[in-house]
Parts: structure tokens; C-alpha cells; sequence
């Protein structure tokens, strides 16, 4: 930026958004979707604990002081970011507001390469307006702070599509290479990640037909780098194909880890990722998206003499990030249906085309928008507090706190727990330094007592009314709703 206003423009805008990246910055995993940040957590100790080479890097879910054998690797994700935070606790130390400042980090870097991106394809006007869209959306606001594959997915999909913009103006070989490196990157980052990344390739190719080949080449190369994460896994430990494709065949269901449980419609789908559009993304975004989609002046707005393979890549690139989110979500569909943050990569597109609205000039015959896109800007600070607020709400949940505080007071780590409650639950787990396994019927429990011998064998029963439970001598209060009984 070569000007100081254009900084004075853009720096109170990141300062924004670094203050609400930053609400609630130490608290524990026990907000809206926090489990994430506690699988990424226990990944990171274990690699603190017992070192990265004892586990080949792969990240590990084991929540009490010794692994397992075979330890309970994670092979659903690519591994990178786990390894982010884990090299940053191993200069400064775990806690959580260490966890949460990494991402943060990666979103504001993100939210400043956006910028850069279309200030280069746009201009300044429609930049600014984008990275304020952007930053309002509680989508960004809050999931952007959260330990999971999102925050440095889309950090590398900007720098991709900054990089995609400088390799059709020049053509530049070492700009070729650098695209084959981000997409790499993006294989061992995240699969929605990977898919963003040919979404931006398929955009280049349609700006610029002459570098279809070399484009379906780094396309290529991103996912020959995912099957290398595969094989490395694989390699490492015999189950991670197995499990990854469990996993594929459970995200058909309507429940997380429930084979054969109710599906959902297309109909339910559709509703449920509109909502999210809504809310998430406030409904004044949604509807200056809409605004812009339909009037928002791209060819007027780019300078003269503006290539046009850059004029393409600029009318392509909203609907670059909205297919590349929205095939993510359709591969994944019962993990885009549970999980709302993964909406997140769709999220740029819907911001670059509610910043088109900010651009129109109207006509005598629809003098009625100006108006409109004013009213509905100045509604976004209420929506943006409203539902960023609904989101932080969960936070103030003490009660696995305590559950996993008498878990570990009344526990030892070799016993066996059983909980009746769905997975909560690996946020107990980590606090406790204890395994639980969850979802299990007093029947699974109870069977251990017919045993000859065996480890200290414990019930977490919540809301649960079961006879042969209430008739056992030790219980435990450990909350209102939750009991602790002791089966051996």
C-alpha cells in the first residue's frame, strides 16, 4: 500500500476485527463447536508430551498420561493444522489462549490478503468493502479464532489466488511454482482446502484458455500431495484408510459417527445452509449479495486497459469461492449438515459480491436501490453483535468443567468409564486426563460385573433413571443432572 490513506482506511477495519477474534480469547472448550479446539489441543500435547517423532507426527487423541498401543490417531484431516499450534506451545507453552491466538493470527493475515487480492482485480473501493463484509460476518468473527483446518485453509487460498493473479499478468514460471507449492500446502492442510484450490484453478483456466494445461497441472500436483497424505498415514498406521473411509460412510447419516442412523432430505439440507447463510453471514450480507450478484458493475469498475484475462478471473472469482465451499459441503454433506462452520469457505465469495452492491450507480428506473444497500449496511453492526453473541452464549457452560473435575478427583487413569450421554465430550476428556467411552447403555456397563476380574470400571449416568444403577452403593454426585456410580 503505497499510500497513508489507504492504510488509515484499512487498519481500523483489521484492528476490528482483530478485537472480535479476540473476545473470550482463554476460555475453556466448552462453547458452540469447542470440541474442535479440544481435539486440536489433546493432538498438541500429545506431541508435546511424547514427542513428534514417537508419534511420526500424526496427531493423537490420547487424553490420559500414557498412549494406547496402537495410540487413537486422528486420520480424518490432514495433520498440518495441528502441527501450527504445536510448534508455537513448544516455544511458549499450552493454554488455550495460545491455541486460539494461532488462528486468529492465520484469519487476520487472511483477512489482509483478501484485500490485497481484490484491491489488485477490483480496485481500492470494492476491497475495502469486501474486507469489512468479510470481518462482520459472526462466521469470520467467530469461527476464524477457532483451533481447526478453516483459519489456514483460507489463508492459503487468498495467497493461491493472489499468486493465480501475478501467473496470468506475467506468466512467470517461479509463479508456477509457487501455485504448485500453496496447493501442496493446502493437501496437508485441509480437504476443503484442496477443493477450494481447484475451484481457483478451474476459475484460471476459464480467465485465460491458453494456461489450461499448466493449470490442470498444479490441479495435479494438489492431489497427487493428498494422496501422499494417505500413504503417510497409512504407512504410520495400518487402520487410517479404514477409518478414514468409516468415516465417508457415516457422513451420509444425519448423526456424527452413526452408521445406519436417519438421514436428512436435499430439501432439509437446503434449508438448514440457508439459515446459516442468514445468520452467520447476517441477512443484510445475504441480501447485498443478491444486490450485487445481480447489478454489481465489474467491467466499469476495472481501470482501462484492464487485460482480459483479468477481467474474467475477476467476474469468476466470487463464484470460484462460493462452488469450491459449496462442493466441500456437498462431498461432506452429514459433516456440513452437523457442523455449521462449514459453511466458512463460501463465506469470501458472499463478501466480494455484497461489496459489488457498494459499487452500483443507479439509474432513474431503480433509484429505490441506493436506499435499500444503505439501509441494509447500516443494520449489519446489530446483526453482526446479535449472532456473534448467540454464538459466544455456550461459553459460560460450567458443567463439563465439573463433570471432568470429579472424573479426575474420583478416577484413576487405567479405570474404565463408561457415560451414557453422546460424545461430548473429548473437552472432559482432556480436562480429566481420562478416556470415556461415550453413548454406551448401562447394559454395556452393568456387563462387566459378571466378569472375574478386571480394571475399576465407573458409569457417568446423566438424565438417566435406570434401577440397577440406583441400586448400586457408591454414587457420586457430580452435578444436578449427572451421577458418577462406581460398577467395580
Amino acid at each position: 500500500m503505497r499510500r497513508r490513506r489507504d492504510v488509515l482506511a484499512v487498519v481500523p477495519v483489521l484492528l476490528i476485527a482483530w478485537l472480535l477474534l479476540t473476545i473470550n480469547l482463554g476460555g475453556a472448550w466448552v462453547g458452540h463447536q469447542d470440541a474442535n479446539g479440544a481435539w486440536i489441543s489433546t493432538a498438541a500435547l500429545n506431541f508435546q508430551h511424547h514427542g513428534f517423532l514417537t508419534l511420526s507426527g500424526l496427531p493423537a487423541l490420547d487424553t490420559t498420561p500414557s498412549l494406547a498401543a496402537p495410540p487413537r490417531y486422528y486420520t480424518s484431516h490432514p495433520p498440518i493444522a495441528v502441527w501450527l499450534p504445536t510448534a508455537l506451545i513448544s516455544v511458549i507453552g499450552y493454554d488455550e489462549t495460545v491455541m486460539r491466538f494461532t488462528f486468529a493470527a492465520l484469519t487476520l493475515i487472511g483477512a489482509a490478503a483478501l484485500y490485497r487480492l481484490v484491491r489488485g482485480l477490483l480496485g481500492e473501493r470494492w476491497a475495502w468493502w469486501t474486507l469489512a463484509f468479510y470481518i462482520a460476518m459472526p462466521m469470520t468473527a467467530y469461527f476464524g479464532r477457532m483451533p481447526d483446518h478453516e483459519a489456514p485453509a483460507l489463508l492459503w487460498g487468498f495467497l493461491f489466488a493472489l499468486v493465480l493473479t501475478a501467473y496470468l499478468r506475467r506468466g512467470q514460471r517461479h509463479h508456477l511454482m509457487l501455485l504448485a507449492l500453496l496447493a501442496v500446502i493446502q493437501a496437508w492442510t485441509a480437504w476443503g482446502g484442496l477443493i477450494l484450490v481447484w475451484a481457483l484453478c478451474a476459475a484460471g483456466m476459464y480467465a485465460n484458455r491458453a494456461r489450461v494445461r499448466e493449470l490442470v497441472g498444479v490441479a495435479v500436483i494438489g492431489g497427487a500431495a493428498a494422496v501422499a497424505v494417505l500413504g503417510y498415514y497409512q504407512l504410520v498406521w495400518s487402520g487410517a484408510i479404514d477409518d478414514l473411509l468409516w468415516r465417508l460412510v457415516w457422513r451420509t447419516s444425519a448423526q456424527s459417527g452413526g452408521i445406519g442412523s436417519e438421514t436428512f432430505s436435499a430439501a432439509e439440507y437446503v434449508v438448514v445452509a440457508l439459515v446459516r447463510v442468514l445468520t452467520l453471514g447476517t441477512p443484510s450480507i445475504a441480501v447485498l449479495a443478491l444486490i450485487g450478484t445481480w447489478r454489481a458493475p465489474i467491467r466499469s469498475t476495472l481501470p482501462p486497459g484492464t487485460p482480459g484475462e483479468i477481467m474474467r478471473l475477476a467476474r469468476a472469482l466470487p463464484l470460484a469461492f462460493i462452488a469450491g465451499g459449496a462442493a466441500f459441503m456437498l462431498i461432506f454433506r452429514n459433516a456440513a449438515y452437523i457442523h455449521d462452520y462449514y459453511l466458512i469457505y463460501v463465506t469470501p465469495g458472499i463478501a466480494l459480491l455484497a461489496a459489488g452492491a457498494m459499487q452500483i450507480r443507479p439509474r432513474r428506473s431503480v433509484r429505490w436501490i441506493r436506499p435499500l444497500v444503505v439501509a441494509l449496511t447500516l443494520m449489519i453492526p446489530f446483526a453482526t453483535v446479535h449472532y456473534t453473541r448467540q454464538l459466544h452464549s455456550g461459553s459460560a457452560d460450567t458443567q463439563p468443567l465439573r463433570v471432568a473435575d470429579a472424573l479426575a478427583r474420583y478416577t484413576q487413569p487405567q479405570d474404565t468409564i463408561y457415560a451414557n450421554t453422546p460424545n461430548l465430550g473429548l473437552a472432559i476428556e482432556l480436562y480429566a486426563r481420562r478416556q470415556v467411552t461415550w453413548a454406551s447403555p448401562p447394559d454395556a456397563a452393568l456387563a462387566v460385573v459378571d466378569a472375574q476380574s478386571g480394571d475399576r470400571t465407573f458409569y457417568l449416568g446423566c438424565r438417566l433413571m435406570d434401577e440397577r444403577l440406583e441400586a448400586l452403593q457408591t454414587q457420586i454426585v457430580v452435578t444436578e443432572d449427572c451421577k458418577l456410580f462406581v460398577i467395580r
